[in-house]
């Protein structure tokens, strides 16, 4: 018998994946999270607010992440051109 992903449910309802945790309501962490995320402006103003307060103290900090982040970027878009 083939075991289940949760006890109703055999994989996410939304993206149909197994090897992400169940959360709830038959939806992965993920899905659960971008879910609840969507379809609550509260949540979203919070966090939004959060983040813009932390970019304000931390200002070097927010450069080095974004400089990263762009860092990565090139590097994939180059190694897809590259294929």
């Amino acid at each position: 018998m083939k075991k289940k992903w949760q006890k109703w449910y055999d994989k996410c309802k939304i993206c149909g994946r197994t090897d992400i945790a169940y959360s709830g309501k038959g939806l992965c962490v993920s899905c659960y999270r971008k879910k609840r995320y969507r379809d609550r402006p509260d949540i979203r103003q919070y966090y939004k607010d959060k983040t813009n307060e932390w970019r304000k103290k931390n200002p070097e900090r927010w450069l080095e992440i974004n400089q990263k982040a762009i860092k990565k970027m090139v590097r994939k878009r180059k190694k897809l051109i590259n294929k």
